[in-house]
């Protein structure tokens, strides 16, 4: 019998969109309204996200190791991380460089961010090792 383990993979809490911490306001209104398109595609996005690292816990599940495709999930997930935190940033609007109180969350998510996509790798290694490992490309000539 095989003892399951966590994945190495990121988990869904990760990729959720923040409570935005900020009172309503008219201008924040007319931000959230002209960025619909844009919250379902984070939306979706996030979905696909989870739907990749389920893949993940499927694996550890059935004693598997993570899979090249968790390469995929981490480059994926940081893009996406990052896209939400900047839509977040532009309908918060001003309040984002809100630096105390409640309404520091949005501008410390949008720059935790940025932090976050450089753990377990930056996007360029992930990057060379997909080329790699899933396409079977040849070894970057530039790296030692």
């Amino acid at each position: 019998m095989s003892t399951w383990r966590p994945p190495t993979t990121t988990t869904r809490a990760h990729w959720t969109l923040p409570n935005l911490p900020v009172s309503p306001s008219p201008l924040r209104e007319k931000n959230y309204t002209s960025q619909k398109h844009f919250i379902r595609a984070a939306l979706a996005e996030t979905e696909s996200i989870v739907l990749m690292n389920l893949r993940g816990v499927i694996r550890a599940v059935e004693g598997s190791e993570p899979g090249a495709e968790a390469n995929v999930t981490k480059l994926l997930g940081s893009e996406v991380v990052k896209r939400k935190a900047a839509l977040a940033a532009q309908i918060a609007g001003p309040l984002t460089a809100v630096r105390e109180g409640e309404e520091k969350r949005v501008g410390t998510w949008l720059m935790a961010t940025l932090g976050a996509s450089i753990g377990g790798g930056t996007s360029e290694i992930i990057r060379n090792q997909i080329a790699e490992r899933l396409l079977g490309l040849p070894r970057d000539p530039l790296i030692k």
